[in-house]
């Protein structure tokens, strides 16, 4: 069993939560994890290193370097759209949505097959709501890329999950601050495992 997110040492408190570039007209938002803005904080405004900054949330080095490369991505995206930042201050809460053939289990499918769209809100690694919707890639009649990021960011989805992810929805996802995944086989029991670790 992995490490749970909920076992992570989160110390950082923030007086300010959402930000946006001045005359932006981009609608979207960008959610930074508690765990992401953590991470820059260790590594860059306190100058550790991966390993003792790892040490300090209570990850691996290997996991902190996940949440650290996230935390820059997003900040970049959010830098080059002029998008809203919204910094997710409850740790213990996740959106995930995967793409799957069916809506009464875990099938994990491409992005342009899967009829359904998985929605999964976890806290403390536990399920805690979800829903079916009907794929828009399908709906639409339109590429991966073209719509499922604005759909995943409407729902404030943290991770997409498919069978296959091409560069180009990958690279269109994190630009609405998603993170993308690709796995074959997923049950619900072990979800969490998945994105925590």
């Amino acid at each position: 069993m992995g490490r749970e997110k909920l076992n992570r040492k989160l110390k950082l408190k923030l007086k300010y939560k959402e930000f946006l570039a001045p005359n932006s007209d981009n609608k979207d938002t960008i959610h930074l994890l508690h765990e992401e803005i953590e991470a820059l904080f260790l590594m860059d405004n306190l100058g550790m290193y991966q390993e003792s900054a790892a040490k300090e949330m209570g990850i691996s080095r290997s996991t902190f370097g996940r949440i650290i490369k996230r935390a820059r991505q997003k900040l970049i995206q959010v830098l080059i759209s002029g998008a809203k930042l919204k910094i997710e201050d409850n740790k213990d809460d996740l959106i995930v949505l995967i793409a799957s053939s069916t809506k009464e289990y875990i099938s994990v499918a491409s992005p342009g097959e899967a009829k359904f769209l998985l929605y999964f809100n976890l806290r403390k690694g536990k399920i805690i709501q979800q829903k079916a919707y009907i794929n828009p890639v399908i709906l639409k009649k339109k590429r991966a890329a073209q719509v499922l990021p604005t759909f995943c960011n409407e729902r404030g989805a943290n991770f997409f999950i498919a069978k296959e992810i091409c560069d180009g929805l990958r690279d269109s996802l994190l630009s609405k601050g998603v993170y993308a995944i690709k796995k074959e086989n997923i049950k619900k029991s072990n979800l969490g495992d998945i994105l925590f670790n």
